[in-house]
């Protein structure tokens, strides 16, 4: 089964908010691509098509898939309501469509129920529970959830020191509020990543073994996590790499 995640929209017509739409189709992606034989188009694919009006069958022919998942999000406060729908990419038509209410606080559980009735639209079953994310392993802190979709939305805009600083800053914050959220260390490692790799690190060294630490604990937790090992391969990368190897 093979399917995209297109970016969401974002309904509250205001672009400081983008970076909640796109970390909502982030998070789907990855909960998504955990469904057994499932192949998801990657986040850097799908997002090329942002803003952008989409003919869904040419969408298919040009990705090589069948399905589209598509929506909007509206934020007001504390407050979250997403429309998704499911699209048949061989007809171009609508197969299935929802409209999810909840509250900031508890948006892990409203993903989770996107992702619950998408699989039985696609008549696949879940990943079993035990080789899923564990619910302790999931961020229980809304604004630092916050934090750490402002900080991604900041590591895929255009790629600069002072943009780096500034994700590195805004992962930081997520982690003095959850210093167990795995999305916001894994964006802190990409970050010390990127300073070493650009040239930006006061010291390469240090920098090289704060990340590797901060990437252990992730593997340790959440060993199937992809972007983990995105961030072990590009730190492993910069001087020794045989390391970065599979």
């Amino acid at each position: 089964m093979s399917l995209v995640v297109l970016p969401f929209a974002n309904l509250n017509n205001d672009a400081e908010q983008d970076y909640f739409a796109n970390g909502i189709t982030t998070d789907l992606t990855t909960d998504l691509a955990q469904m057994p034989e499932t192949f998801v188009i990657g986040r850097g694919t799908a997002f090329t098509y942002k803003n952008k009006q989409v003919d869904l069958k040419t969408l298919g022919k040009d990705l090589g898939i069948r399905w589209a998942v598509q929506g909007a999000v509206q934020r007001a406060g504390d407050r979250v309501r997403m429309n998704v729908s499911l699209s048949d990419l061989s007809t171009g038509r609508d197969v299935w469509s929802d409209r999810f209410d909840g509250d900031r606080s508890n948006l892990t559980a409203l993903q989770d129920q996107v992702t619950a009735r998408l699989a039985r639209s696609l008549n696949v079953e879940l990943i079993q529970a035990e080789s899923r994310r564990s619910q302790m392993d999931r961020p229980t802190n809304p604004d630092a959830v916050d934090f750490s979709m402002r900080g991604w939305a900041k590591r895929y805009g255009p790629r600069s020191k002072l943009t780096n600083a500034e994700a590195n800053d805004l992962f930081d914050s997520a982690l003095r509020l959850d210093p167990d959220n795995v999305d916001a260390i894994i964006g802190k490692t990409l970050c010390i990543a990127d300073g070493v790799i650009y040239g930006w690190s006061p010291s390469v060294v240090e920098d090289k073994k704060r990340a590797i630490k901060l990437i252990d604990q992730v593997l340790a937790k959440r060993p199937a996590t992809a972007n983990a090992h995105v961030a072990n391969g590009n730190i492993l990368n910069y001087g020794n790499p045989e390391e970065a190897l599979p």
